[in-house]
């Protein structure tokens, strides 16, 4: 099995463009919006962490990423943040919230599974 566009997959194409996802029409009254965190030493090193007690700061550049996550999201209308226990992922929201503004709140559903 090779790898595959799973947004091509799951969403024809006339629906959605790979470009610039954020701009696509939507019937939906509120919207979901997934981000990833910024890079972090373990990706760097190319090792998991999946432990939310072993915290790792986001190097220069996740941090210079997180903060254009939240220039590209600033007129999304983001209402709420949510971001799982690690580290990494909120210091990701803190920085974002820095131009967005909005509540934030920390819940553990939204840890990855243990799989490292």
């Amino acid at each position: 099995m090779g790898w595959y566009n799973w947004a091509t997959l799951l969403v024809p194409s006339h629906y959605m463009s790979e470009t610039n996802w954020l701009s696509e029409p939507s019937t939906a009254s509120r919207r979901i919006i997934f981000a990833r965190h910024g890079e972090y030493p373990c990706n760097v090193r190319g090792v998991c962490n999946s432990n939310p007690r072993t915290g790792f700061y986001l190097t220069e550049k996740g941090e210079a990423q997180a903060r254009a996550l939240g220039e590209r999201l600033k007129d999304e209308k983001i209402e709420l943040i949510v971001t799982s226990e690690f580290l990494r992922a909120r210091q990701t929201a803190w920085l974002a919230n820095k131009v967005l503004n909005v509540p934030q709140v920390v819940n553990r559903l939204a840890n990855e599974n243990r799989v490292g």
